[in-house]
């Protein structure tokens, strides 16, 4: 599936992408369990999700990703033959990072 991303300008990627870099938190409870998920983007377009249930990992996958300023589209790479991409639609103010209903907050 590919998965294309515009935006008005160059500059608008530039600008979306650093808002972005850097390490977001979303933490809460879920059927009696506490959760964090953890998102960490770089400025080199690769990144990684970490989720916890009761503190113990759950789930750890790399990406890479690019962004403008309404959606981020990550590559995950489970199968290297057939990286599946995925859009998200997203809005930040630098410290809270919302990707369609999750709210994340910069660490």
């Amino acid at each position: 599936m590919a998965i294309v991303a515009t935006s008005c300008s160059k500059d608008d990627d530039d600008v979306a992408n650093t808002d972005l870099v850097g390490t977001w938190v979303s933490e809460g409870s879920m059927y009696d369990d506490d959760y964090r998920l953890l998102l960490i983007f770089k400025s080199d377009g690769t990144g990684s999700f970490t989720a916890y249930e009761e503190n113990e990992e759950v789930e750890s996958e790399s990406f890479t990703w690019s962004a403008t300023k309404e959606t981020i589209t990550v590559t995950y790479d489970f199968d290297p033959k057939h990286p599946e991409t995925q859009p998200y639609k997203i809005s930040s103010n630098g410290k809270v990072l919302t990707i369609n209903e999750i709210t994340y907050h910069r660490q």
